[in-house]
């Protein structure tokens, strides 16, 4: 019995490990600003849900939409402001990854990928 659970655990294991990516941080200044502020995504793939940060803040939190096919829009707001995303799922010969397109209150704020 103790092995039966080893092998269940052995094949889970990658599907739990692979369920959520994490982008690389990148930078935005708002339009006459000193303050550069950090824009992150996950996307968790097991339950398809897009979360969008600003310096550690969630700014959106959304289902993918069934149906969706390879892109859709994410809005949300951070520190008052609006904030909206356009992803894209994109595959290639050898990869697959989603682009995650950032504008804050109406600029353009960062290209993700996850």
């Amino acid at each position: 019995m103790k092995s039966f659970f080893a092998f269940i655990a052995l094949l889970v294991s990658p599907i739990l490990i692979g369920c959520a990516t994490t982008s690389a941080p990148a930078f935005y200044r708002e339009r006459g600003g000193q303050k550069q502020h950090e824009v992150t995504a996950k996307m968790d793939h097991s339950i398809g849900k897009l979360t969008v940060y600003v310096d550690g803040v969630q700014a959106i939190d959304k289902m993918v939409p069934p149906f969706a096919g390879n892109a859709f829009e994410a809005e949300g707001t951070w520190n008052g402001k609006p904030v909206r995303a356009s992803v894209v799922r994109v595959q290639n010969f050898a990869s697959a990854y989603t682009r995650v397109t950032v504008f804050i209150d109406g600029e353009y704020a960062a290209v993700l990928t996850i």
